[in-house]
C-alpha cells in the first residue's frame, strides 16, 4: 500500500514539474496553441533575428506576406520577437479559443530600449493571434504593448491594435 501510494505522489509530482507553471489557467496547459507559444519562445531566445524563426512558426502563406512586409506593415509579425527579446513572460494564457483560432497573451517585465541608447525597465504585454492551418498550428499576426517611463505616459503599441 505504501508503494502505490508512493507512486501516485511521484507521478502527480512529475507532472506538475512538467507544465508551466506561468500558464495561468491550468486545463490550457494542453492546448496546441500554448504548446506553440512556448516552442516560440525558446525558438527566440536562441535566434539572431527574426528571420531565423519564420519557418517553425508561420505557415507558408504567411512566408510570402512577411517578405513582401515593409516598415510599419512588418511590426504584426515581429512584434511577439520584439517583445520575446526584450522581455520576459511572466504569465501565459489564451484569452480567445476556438476550433481553429487561439488569441493568446503574455505578460511580464520588459526592458524599453529608446533611440537615444537609455533602457528603461517598464511592463508589457504581447498579444498573437494563432490559426490552425490543415492540422497545424501557426502564429498570423502580433501586438506588443508596453508602458513608457513607468506608465507616466500613455502605453506604446507595435503591431496590431486588439480590443
Amino acid at each position: 500500500m505504501k508503494i502505490l501510494v508512493g507512486l501516485i505522489v511521484l507521478v502527480l509530482l512529475a507532472a506538475c514539474v512538467t507544465q508551466d507553471q506561468r500558464v495561468v489557467i491550468g486545463e490550457q496547459h494542453q492546448h496546441p496553441a500554448i504548446a506553440l507559444f512556448l516552442n516560440y519562445e525558446s525558438a527566440v531566445a536562441e535566434a539572431d533575428s527574426f528571420n531565423d524563426v519564420i519557418d517553425g512558426f508561420f505557415n507558408p502563406a504567411s512566408h510570402a506576406t512577411i517578405s513582401k512586409s515593409l516598415g510599419w506593415y512588418r511590426l504584426a509579425y515581429t512584434a511577439s520577437y520584439q517583445g520575446l527579446r526584450n522581455g520576459r513572460c511572466e504569465s501565459i494564457e489564451l484569452l480567445k479559443q476556438g476550433p481553429n483560432f487561439a488569441l493568446l497573451s503574455c505578460k511580464g517585465p520588459y526592458q524599453f530600449k529608446s533611440a537615444l541608447g537609455l533602457t528603461t525597465a517598464e511592463t508589457m504585454q504581447i498579444r498573437v493571434n494563432m490559426q490552425q492551418v490543415e492540422g497545424q498550428w501557426y502564429f498570423t499576426k502580433s501586438a506588443l504593448t508596453h508602458t513608457m517611463a513607468g506608465g507616466r505616459y500613455p502605453d506604446r503599441n507595435i503591431g496590431l491594435k486588439f480590443k
